[in-house]
């Protein structure tokens, strides 16, 4: 236990640690800002509270009765700027077909012509809730569309599979036809829900916390690896009987307890930042009610999906810092941890940009760490890979893999550690790597002086 404190200190009491994990929070959250605050989305976050209150207004009513409203009030708006239009218009011809248009409004839809008639007089700045009326309406036949998307998913398996295309029952189409119809035919009684689902998805879809949280699990192997191989203190721990399989023990566990608790932080982080700027989502409607995961089946709600995404963060966290232990306790040479290292997390990261959905390598794309730590992709997204013709749900095959991957790395750091020489060797690399981590670290040194 004392060697699991040592070790953790040895990270925290590092200065530049905590100033560089502070850093990357404000950096991160304010690129995150920044990739919100456009003109796009310059309405929504304008008007988030009354966006809000207008959800929450429909969401308490009957379904149907909040689609009529909501009809009703876009109606009033069209016809609204109709009238504008008339007046402002200086052609007979277009007079004409106004006056007709709205004259065809007053008698089929009296109520929404008066109340466009009182917004045009009181000239009422309404674009914003125009907008957010479609946004809500969009929604209503989003939710009234569901029901059918996933009672006629049979049926369109049934029909696809005639084709020759899909005919051949022993093919990896013809079955995976089959069994999504059956993955998704537990959700036909899902009940959905409106839902201001913005600050939720925003988080969901944001990628670059990964590279922050990566770079700061760099950071703490440095301290971890690299501290006692650079003072030459491996010497002193071989010496000691256990001392090299207790210690390496002490690293991994305070490596992966850093590491999920960086992970925790960057993510609550982003969560927070998002909240604010759209307002807060109901986290106990069933995630489905978010159209962004219309294909997810998981019977779960908003804020259990949001759990999974955290968990697919740390699982994934988990496996690059294990491989990058390996890596540092492999090499002894700086710029060797470092070229090996970042070189295999990017060529993951590459393979899952590059490649496409259909490519006959789709399976370096989802077979990968990427497809983990994209977790709103991995949970929210209905997927079966081709396993030997046969169609296999991709969430427990990739769990599956790169749980191996994980217990194999941490095993081998064990055997290496204990087994190998931890003095430092220089090559052709490693001046050039030396001279930049000295005046990196040169900065604390000199504070604490």
């Amino acid at each position: 236990m004392k060697l699991l404190i040592y070790e953790l200190k040895k990270v925290l009491n590092k200065r530049i640690f905590l100033v560089v994990v502070a850093l990357c929070l404000v950096i991160n959250g304010f690129l995150l800002y920044s990739s919100q605050n456009t003109e796009e989305n310059n309405l929504r976050l304008t008007y988030s509270d009354e966006y809000g209150e207008m959800l929450d207004e429909y969401s308490s009513m009957p379904l149907d009765k909040a689609k009529k409203q909501v009809e009703d009030e876009l109606l009033a708006y069209e016809i609204s700027g109709r009238l504008e239009s008339l007046a402002q218009a200086d052609n007979e011809e277009l007079i004409e077909s106004y006056t007709y248009e709205l004259e065809e409004y007053r008698k089929s839809n009296p109520e929404a012509y008066k109340k466009a008639v009182e917004m045009s007089e009181s000239g009422e700045e309404s674009f914003w809730k125009n907008s957010f009326l479609y946004d809500i309406s969009q929604q209503i036949e989003y939710i009234n569309s569901y029901p059918d998307f996933i009672s006629e998913m049979y049926d369109r398996a049934k029909a696809q599979s005639a084709s020759s295309i899909f005919g051949d029952e022993n093919s990896f189409s013809y079955k995976n036809l089959y069994k999504t119809a059956e993955d998704y035919s537990g959700l036909k009684d899902t009940k959905l829900s409106l839902v201001n689902s913005d600050s939720l998805t925003a988080t969901v879809k944001y990628g670059l916390t990964d590279f922050f949280v990566i770079a700061v699990l760099l950071l703490i192997c440095i301290y971890l690896y690299g501290y006692e191989r650079d003072k030459g203190l491996y010497s002193l721990i071989r010496c000691t009987k256990f001392g090299r399989l207790k210690t390496i023990i002490s690293k991994l566990a305070v490596l992966f307890v850093l590491s999920a608790v960086v992970s925790v932080l960057f993510i609550s982080a982003d969560f927070i930042v998002n909240t604010f700027l759209y307002g807060s989502t109901d986290l106990s409607v069933n995630v489905q009610s978010i159209s962004e995961f219309r294909n997810c089946t998981l019977s779960v709600t908003a804020g259990q999906f949001l759990l999974l995404f955290v968990l697919a963060k740390i699982i994934g966290i988990f496996v690059i810092s294990s491989l990058l232990a390996l890596v540092f306790i492999c090499f002894s040479s700086s710029a060797a941890m470092y070229l090996t290292g970042l070189g295999a997390v990017g060529a993951e990261y590459l393979l899952y940009s590059l490649i496409g959905q259909n490519s006959f390598l789709n399976l370096l794309k989802y077979i990968n760490i990427f497809y983990i730590l994209d977790g709103g992709e991995f949970f929210g997204s209905y997927l079966n890979l081709n396993i030997f013709s046969n169609a296999v749900t991709s969430v427990p095959i990739v769990l599956a893999v790169f749980g191996a991957v994980f217990v194999l790395c941490t095993v081998f750091s064990c055997i290496v550690f204990c087994k190998r020489n931890q003095q430092k060797k220089a090559n052709v690399f490693s001046k050039p790597f030396e001279k930049i981590k000295s005046r990196f670290f040169r900065i604390t040194s000199a504070r604490r002086w």
